[in-house]
């Protein structure tokens, strides 16, 4: 599982598969194996790589969990060793508030499901959006940045770059002639 839910089509196909047959998905012999520690709640889906190259450990099957307080997380799938964990916050910063969203709830880091491409860099590249906050003399201000991350060690790739974007038009966030991506708008409609 590289993306959500399995390729870039959003099928959930896996036409590969090699393990799962009707013979051993059952109760008898399928179900949770294990539930693994984090910092906040998990709405990203878990993703999986198989043999990623880990330092001082070889080739290992590796389980990446990213979470509403902004930390990724990659645990061997075959145990509950933990192999690295990240913070993708910048300095003074913490996760977003919840914005008016109930949906996402209490805080909003990362949401959405990650992107793993195997053939960037020597190990692959996982790629996160993570939201942010920085409170300054009262003064509030969010961040939205896109991070790619050595899928072997955790450390950036890249610098994070934040998300902004500026296109015609006159709808929400737009200031008569653009409309605006930011940071701070809501994540949902209530």
């Amino acid at each position: 599982m590289l993306t959500y839910p399995n390729d870039n089509g959003r099928t959930g196909q896996n036409l590969n598969e090699e393990i799962l047959t009707p013979a051993n998905v059952n109760t008898n012999h399928f179900g949770k194996l294990r539930v693994l520690p984090a910092d906040g709640l998990v709405d990203a889906e878990p993703l999986y790589a198989a043999g990623v190259s880990i330092p001082q450990r070889g080739l290992r099957n590796v389980v990446f969990v990213a979470t509403e307080h902004d930390s990724v997380y990659a645990y061997d799938a075959d145990s509950t060793n933990l192999f690295w964990h990240v913070s993708l916050l910048g300095a003074n910063e913490v996760p977003s508030d919840n914005r008016g969203c109930s949906q996402v709830t209490p805080e909003i880091g990362i949401t959405a499901t990650p992107v793993i491409d195997r053939q960037l860099g020597p190990d692959g590249t996982i790629f996160i959006v993570a939201m942010s906050k920085r409170v300054t003399n009262s003064t509030t201000i969010y961040f939205q940045r896109l991070h790619a991350l050595d899928l072997a060690t955790g450390t950036n790739r890249l610098p994070a770059v934040t998300v902004a974007a500026k296109y015609p038009g006159t709808g929400e966030n737009s200031d008569g002639a653009n409309t605006s991506v930011r940071a701070a708008h809501s994540c949902c409609r209530t």
